[in-house]
């Protein structure tokens, strides 16, 4: 098997400059803003700023995150998700304390997506007006099976 023949499938994107989000409504989940780079990048596209999935068979997908981040006033605690179709999954919610120091997270969810399915990225925050700065957000999505 040569393993150069096999399908492009998976997506690796990381955030390209630091960025910050607000999160004016409490409990509320917001897209996280900034640029991303999303190379390599096989069945899915970047399309209004969302990673769309080209896959026309519905296929399992495991997303893997890593970030680094704090918020602009102490113990604040935020959540990160990832979403489908722009609703969080609950099963990827991950929460920790932030503060003006920087924290981390990291998570890792399973679920299916089949074409024009989009993938994004959200965070909320348990006080309203917080503003999230995100130093670093890595992503890889793979084939589940």
């Amino acid at each position: 098997m040569d393993i150069l023949k096999l399908p492009k499938r998976g997506v690796f994107a990381y955030l390209s400059s630091p960025s910050e989000t607000v999160c004016a409504e409490k409990d509320k989940f917001y897209r996280i803003n900034g640029i991303f780079n999303n190379y390599p990048i096989g069945d899915f596209c970047v399309s209004d700023g969302y990673l769309t999935c080209l896959s026309e068979k519905l296929r399992f997908w495991i997303v893997s995150w890593h970030v680094s981040g704090a918020s602009d006033r102490p113990n604040r605690n935020v959540s990160v998700a990832i979403a489908k179709k722009s609703i969080p999954l609950p099963e990827s919610v991950i929460s920790s304390e932030f503060g003006k120091k920087e924290s981390t997270m990291s998570g890792t969810v399973v679920f299916d997506l089949t074409i024009h399915d989009t993938v994004d990225l959200m965070v909320s925050c348990d006080v309203d007006n917080s503003k999230i700065a995100f130093n670093h957000f890595v992503t890889t999505i793979k084939p589940f099976f």
